[in-house]
């Protein structure tokens, strides 16, 4: 799958300040990125590097007893959210998040987001 959510059950180099064992997490379309083309480097638009790795496509997904994930592009998921819930979010959840970003949108102003639900 190319999102999904569950408990954090090993902890990699490098990512000890951000996740802990028994923390909840998310795992999004975005695998990784290579952090250095100018995509990665403009601050705004990694989503199109051409070396990102993609879950559940170029990348192991979610459809699997544990998988591993690259915890720079993972999410901690709040308590009382289920991972039912919190899966589907990790996807179309971020592409809205996302649009509303990049549309600078304020409070009191409207939005449309097309096909999303």
């Amino acid at each position: 799958g190319h999102e999904g959510a569950g408990v954090v059950v090993a902890v990699g180099d490098g990512m000890q300040n951000k996740w802990k064992i028994g923390d909840r997490a998310g795992i999004k379309w975005v695998a990784s990125t290579c952090g250095e083309c100018e995509f990665c480097l403009n601050g705004t638009d990694e989503l199109h590097c051409p070396k990102q790795t993609n879950s559940g496509f170029t990348a192991a997904g979610t459809f699997q007893e544990y998988c591993i994930a690259d915890g720079r592009y993972t999410t901690r998921i709040p308590d009382g959210v289920t991972d039912e819930e919190a899966g589907p979010i990790m996807c179309g959840g971020v592409t809205a998040y996302k649009a509303c970003k990049t549309s600078e949108v304020r409070p009191g102003q409207w939005i449309v987001l097309p096909g999303a639900g």
